[in-house]
């Protein structure tokens, strides 16, 4: 059709004051007027083109002013209705009516700003508007806890979580057993539209189909689905938890997520978060596993051995004379795995940190025996009864003190 010559204010009956929001008023109430998918009139498709071709150039400042001006708009900007766009704008025609209400009519258009199409299909519906359909489906984020000792030997579980699948009754059609689904009349079955807009070509998805090119009436959608061909599902999946994780591992299980909104779309994938519960015994830092253990005074003074437990089971540790209090001693290869999930790769040690208890009161026996011992005097290292007492009230927390009065006093010469 050839560009319209009539004067676009008539066409559109506005004054050449009239506000921007008149005129697109007024051209909503026109083009659902004469929409050729509703008005069976032999004229209505001119009609129709003649109404887009004068709201295109009412809408555009730079249009507009330039019709004001010289009474015409050079061909060469384009026109929303003109040739390259498709009988009424629209790259598929009309051949596919107005797939639900006026929405299928009025999807053709877009770009840059404000779109009046959308709006007009928000004014008077009739129907849905299909959302972009993706070709994978989303990810699902999830969290388990696990003990410790299953963080440092691996271990399987069992976690329940919701997701998308598709529709059983449909089979992720959208459509009832027996329908079929036709070329959205919108789009033409391609899932794109073109328009022009100021002199340039583009393309978006359709907005009635979503990009999926096809249309389905509502009596023939899915009620499980409501057409979506996705359902809401509770699902379980065996999750299996290598050897080392840590706190805070996320772990991804493939194509456990969401469905896709294509039937045959990849499923999104299944993240799942671990979380670490702390250990009494153990506690952890990256690959070493640290430990404390409290031995009496006689053997850090005199020497032996403690049993001491780790992450495969209990072994000797072996005490020197002398050893200090908070003196730390290290295991070789009883940590975690330093790469996770390889059981027989390197692993980090275990540091044992040494505890000294100091007996809060001796008896006169011992304390003779002490001081024989090492060569002291009777008055040497002895404490008053109020003293005494006092040492009695000391708690575990003192004993480093304690033993440090003790290991002065015992390593005392003969010089006096």
């Amino acid at each position: 059709m050839q560009l319209s010559k009539k004067d676009p204010y008539d066409l559109l009956g506005v004054s050449k004051s009239a506000s921007a929001s008149e005129i697109k008023k007024a051209y909503y109430q026109q083009a659902k007027q004469w929409h050729p998918d509703t008005n069976k009139e032999p004229t209505a498709k001119d009609k129709f083109q003649e109404i887009q071709q004068a709201y295109d150039i009412l809408s555009d400042e730079n249009k507009k002013a330039a019709y004001d001006a010289h009474g015409h708009v050079d061909p060469s900007e384009g026109f929303a209705g003109g040739p390259s766009a498709g009988a009424g704008g629209f790259p598929g025609g009309f051949e596919g009516g107005f797939p639900h209400g006026f929405s299928g009519g009025f999807g053709g258009f877009g770009g840059g700003g404000s779109n009046p199409f959308e709006e007009l299909f928000r004014n008077f519906g009739g129907g849905q508007a299909g959302e972009t359909m993706s070709q994978s489906g989303r990810n699902v984020n999830i969290s388990t806890r696990i003990s410790f000792m299953e963080a440092v030997k691996g271990t399987e579980k069992t976690v329940s979580y919701q997701s998308v699948e598709h529709c059983d009754a449909c089979s992720g059609s959208g459509v009832k057993k027996g329908a079929k689904k036709s070329n959205c009349g919108t789009c033409g079955g391609t899932g794109q539209q073109t328009f022009i807009r100021g002199g340039f070509h583009m393309s978006t998805s359709c907005s009635t189909c979503g990009g999926s090119g096809v249309y389905v009436a509502r009596k023939d959608i899915c009620k499980p689905c409501d057409g979506q061909g996705r359902v809401v599902a509770v699902k379980q999946a065996t999750i299996n938890i290598p050897a080392g994780v840590d706190n805070g591992t996320q772990l991804l299980v493939a194509q456990k997520g969401d469905a896709a909104g294509r039937p045959n779309g990849r499923p999104g994938d299944l993240l799942v978060h671990v979380q670490v519960m702390p250990d009494k015994n153990f506690h952890r830092e990256g690959s070493e596993i640290f430990i404390s253990t409290t031995i009496p005074l006689h053997t850090a003074i005199l020497g032996g051995s403690v049993i001491i437990p780790t992450v495969d089971g209990n072994v000797e540790l072996k005490i020197p004379p002398g050893t200090q209090p908070d003196e730390r001693k290290r295991l070789p290869k009883r940590g975690v795995v330093k790469v996770p999930g390889k059981t027989d790769g390197d692993r980090g040690d275990q540091i044992v940190t040494i505890k000294i208890t100091v007996p809060k009161n001796i008896t006169e026996s011992q304390r003779t025996a002490f001081r024989e011992a090492f060569g002291l005097a009777d008055n040497e290292g002895a404490t008053t009864s109020e003293n005494q007492s006092e040492s009695g009230k000391s708690s575990s927390g003192e004993s480093k003190t304690i033993f440090e009065t003790i290991k002065k006093t015992l390593h005392m010469d003969k010089k006096k």
